[in-house]
């Protein structure tokens, strides 16, 4: 389905929200010292920015092996009223711990993006703003910006899933690795019947959300942070996602065999 952009506006403040709430989910592996002070102001700027909306601010810690120490929680913990931490025993990747942040959170409405918050109170506001004025699935866009603050191996990385989605996915959103998207209740459920367990479980998620035709799907330009600095990709990772690549290449081509056989189906029947 095409994308439908969302025009609207982004003051917190003038759009009706008949007080429903939005849970803020932050996926998070080894965080650097400090994050949990970042995480804390950013937060509340955004509770101050829309004051109608009620947040629950839902933490999964992806088994880090160090930034979740108790005065780190307590911390969190005393100045966060509306807070779930979900301490997960190993380390799976970013999807897998979406989806167990989505699965416990029982807003009317879920917004994902990195640990640290990283971007701006402008790009988080359109998100919700979006959701707010019925979108199913907020589907976010990187400016020309935000690709020159990538090191150059994700940049590479991300111009190429870039050309797949337009040229052998066909998706009408070239950019579906943004880390920030916004979900309706429809939107959670295909998001909790993703399996990919890394980095491109928004790929996955995108795909089959367009497959859905029912589904209002909405798009967005978003901006980072200035003082973020974006890390590169190890080997591992990309190689873990390489693979990933190969299975969502998989998942089309068995998509596009099933309709095809449908199609015989019928004509079959007909006949």
């Amino acid at each position: 389905m095409p994308a439908i952009p969302c025009l609207s506006l982004v003051i917190g403040i003038m759009i009706q929200s008949d007080n429903r709430s939005i849970d803020l989910i932050l996926p998070c592996y080894n965080p650097h010292e400090g994050w949990q002070e970042l995480v804390v102001c950013q937060y509340k700027v955004l509770e101050q920015a829309w004051p109608q909306i009620q947040f629950h601010l839902c933490i999964v810690d992806d088994g880090s092996q160090y930034g979740f120490e108790k005065p780190v929680v307590d911390f969190l913990v005393t100045n966060i009223v509306h807070i779930k931490i979900i301490q997960l025993s190993k380390n799976h990747g970013k999807g897998y711990a979406l989806r167990e942040g989505i699965a416990v959170c029982s807003g009317d409405m879920q917004v994902y993006t990195d640990y640290d918050i990283p971007y701006t109170l402008t790009s988080m506001s359109k998100v919700i703003s979006c959701l707010l004025r019925g979108a199913d699935i907020v589907v976010p866009s990187r400016s020309k910006m935000y690709d020159r603050q990538l090191p150059i191996f994700r940049r590479c990385i991300s111009r190429l899933v870039r050309w797949c989605n337009h040229y052998l996915f066909r998706l009408p959103y070239s950019d579906t690795q943004a880390g920030l998207k916004g979900l309706g209740r429809k939107g959670r459920t295909v998001f909790l019947n993703t399996h990919i367990d890394t980095y491109l479980c928004d790929w996955e998620f995108v795909l089959k959300a367009s497959r859905i035709s029912t589904l209002r799907i909405v798009t967005t330009d978003i901006e980072l942070r200035k003082d973020v600095q974006l890390p590169n990709f190890t080997w591992s990772i990309c190689w873990n996602e390489f693979v990933n690549c190969l299975l969502m290449l998989r998942y089309v081509v068995l998509n596009f065999l099933g309709s095809v056989c449908t199609v015989c189906s019928n004509v079959r029947t007909k006949g």
